[in-house]
């Protein structure tokens, strides 16, 4: 081999090599791929277990309409042995399902859905233990112009929920089931439980003795390796119920404020459509 054809080969390996070290994806693009990958292999393992479901299911109906006569007790006897293997199987699938979808939370993604009352002279507020979110907020010591009860807003509307990370997990609390632990008549604490005691996320609601607010907090346990405090995202979009007999004259007296550590109150517009991105950490945010 002369010289010229020693330098094109290498020449051809440094182009190859160089190429392929600029086509390799990103870490980011690397965390995308695969969690489209973790997407569809959930997807799969759902699809099996509603197939598994399905066929038990048809199994069943099979058993139910098969004529009585000879033999039946012997084939009785045979779905008697099969019928435990195939729950079994939906289960497993189903709990694979759910784990790979709400990771350490997987615990939680299935409960009841009940409502749960907080108040004090001044305040009702109603949760639901799906999502830990509340669905009714009245002031007691004033009525609408119409002589009926004061609701701050439509129950049924918005959204409400903590966005996090739980691992590769991306989770809301409107999607977990919470248990309820009630701290006197204007207190309660809603638990979700990750997997083992000591796991768990917590919200605590409180209503304040001497206004109108009510203090709200959340808090992870057990949970520093797998949830990273700044991947916490709260949101809460609600719709306003009309109080007074002329709507503009209430929509003029109606405002929204913010206000951020050691700084004076900001408020949206009053007349117009507004919106505000708020940045950093803020004091309250009140209508």
């Amino acid at each position: 081999m002369d010289r010229n054809s020693l330098i094109g080969f290498v020449l051809i390996a440094a182009i190859l090599g160089l190429y392929t070290w600029y086509t390799l994806p990103s870490p980011e693009e690397q965390a995308r791929i695969q969690r489209t990958q973790d997407s569809l292999a959930a997807i799969a393992i759902e699809q099996q277990a509603l197939e598994a479901e399905r066929a038990l299911a048809a199994d069943t109906q099979a058993r139910a309409t098969r004529p009585a006569g000879e033999g039946t007790s012997t084939i009785a006897a045979a779905d008697t042995v099969t019928d435990p293997a195939s729950a079994m199987i939906a289960d497993s699938l189903r709990r694979a399902a759910l784990l790979q979808k709400f990771g350490p939370f997987a615990a939680a993604a299935e409960g009841p859905d009940e409502q749960v009352t907080i108040e004090n002279e001044r305040l009702q507020v109603s949760f639901s233990t799906k999502g830990a979110k509340p669905s009714v907020i009245r002031l007691k010591e004033y009525r609408t112009y119409h002589q009926t009860p004061l609701f701050l807003a439509d129950p049924d509307s918005g959204q409400y929920e903590f966005r996090f990370f739980a691992g590769n997990a991306d989770l809301s609390t409107a999607q977990l089931h919470f248990t309820p632990e009630m701290i006197g008549d204007d207190a309660v604490r809603f638990v979700a439980s990750a997997g083992a005691p000591g796991r768990e996320l917590a919200i605590t609601y409180r209503l304040d003795t001497a206004t109108y607010f009510m203090h709200v907090a959340a808090e992870f346990a057990g949970l520093e390796a797998e949830v990273h405090p700044r991947s916490l995202f709260f949101r809460w979009e609600i719709s306003g119920l009309s109080k007074e007999k002329h709507q503009p004259a209430e929509l003029q007296t109606s405002s929204v404020y913010y206000k951020y550590f050691n700084d004076k109150r900001d408020y949206l517009s009053e007349s117009d459509e507004d919106d505000k991105k708020l940045q950093g950490r803020t004091n309250r945010v009140a209508f």
